[in-house]
């Protein structure tokens, strides 16, 4: 809100309202109470400026259409250019250089891979890109528009580290939430569309069920059916399977290469491993340490359909090789 007022922000809690928290004029708080509230912010509100974005997308796909092939947004150029950005924000102790002079673009329809140290600004990176931060300088673009001008309400999804599914709601309620900020109520069709996302991550027995009932790795595949439902031409993902066991990861892994060659919506990744990167991605791109800048873009190049399988080839671990000492070598500014 422009004018600065404040808002408080409210979930339907068994018929209850239930308070969350205030968000001012920068929406910075909802982020830090709770980062599924910024992505599913009130349609057409900028967290950065506050005011009404417009926008010319039309409706996705009808009802049913999430388990077939489809691509999105314009027929050429990338999802999202990134020119020059940077962005610095104050702490207590002074001010933090998160990204720096950082240029990179995203492919249409294609699955793309960010690592880097921890706290080179990864994470920073979807954030500006969702809008939940706002760059200090440089330009993002989404389908070649600039960011602040595009409305993206049903056209970006965000699968955090961690599930954050609501407790009180059932698997499917927590699915159908992202559609139910989006019309202001629950319709018939968005039932549907809930639960044919939870059919394309495998869980159809289970949209009864409340989170507490699920495993780990079921929890994230119902996150990843919330992020699908409004079927997005991005979709931002942030270290998803970091708290997965490791048979649990590569069984996530598995599945969201099919999900992703049913789909093909253009993918964001961001991971600390090496393998999962060369495993999942068509390109790789490679940060420095803090303040983040893309020092390597790495094609992969392995055919689709992909499988675990190409971990057995042996320019598989050419790649993962070839990364790793990019990482290792001191002139990257990667380890101090």
């Amino acid at each position: 809100m422009s004018d600065g007022r404040r808002r408080r922000l409210t979930i339907q809690r068994s018929g209850d309202l239930l308070p969350v928290g205030e968000s001012g004029a920068e929406g910075v708080g909802v982020a830090h109470i709770h980062p599924l509230l910024a992505w599913l912010r009130p349609v057409g509100e900028s967290p950065n400026r506050g005011v009404p974005i417009h926008s010319d997308h039309e409706p996705g796909p009808t009802v049913g259409s999430l388990d077939t092939d489809r691509g999105g947004g314009s027929p050429e150029g990338p999802v999202v250019e990134m020119r020059e950005v940077g962005l610095h924000y104050k702490t207590r102790s002074g001010t933090v250089q998160a990204l720096s002079d950082l240029s990179m673009s995203v492919p249409r329809n294609a699955f793309v891979s960010v690592i880097g140290p921890s706290g080179c600004g990864k994470t920073t990176l979807l954030k500006v890109i969702s809008r939940v931060l706002a760059v200090s300088s440089g330009s993002v673009y989404l389908d070649g528009k600039p960011l602040d001008q595009v409305d993206l309400a049903g056209r970006l999804s965000f699968v955090f580290q961690r599930p954050l599914l609501l407790p009180w709601r059932s698997a499917l309620k927590n699915v159908v939430l992202p559609l139910e900020f989006l019309h202001k109520r629950v319709r018939a069709a968005d039932v549907e569309k809930a639960r044919a996302a939870l059919a394309l991550v495998g869980l159809s027995e289970f949209q009864d069920k409340a989170p507490y009932e699920l495993s780990v790795g079921m929890q994230q595949r119902v996150s990843l059916a919330r992020a699908l439902v409004v079927e997005p031409e991005l979709l931002l993902m942030d270290e998803p399977f970091s708290a997965a066991d490791e048979i649990t990861r590569e069984t996530l892994q598995s599945e969201l290469l099919q999900l992703w060659q049913k789909t093909h919506s253009t993918i964001l990744f961001v991971t600390h491993s090496i393998q999962e990167a060369v495993l999942l991605s068509d390109q790789v791109v490679v940060l420095s340490q803090r303040p983040g800048s893309v020092i390597r873009l790495m094609d992969v190049d392995f055919p689709r359909p992909r499988d675990l399988s190409i971990r057995q080839d042996p320019s598989y671990y050419q790649m993962v090789e070839e990364l790793r000492g990019l990482l290792r070598d001191p002139e990257t500014r990667l380890l101090r």
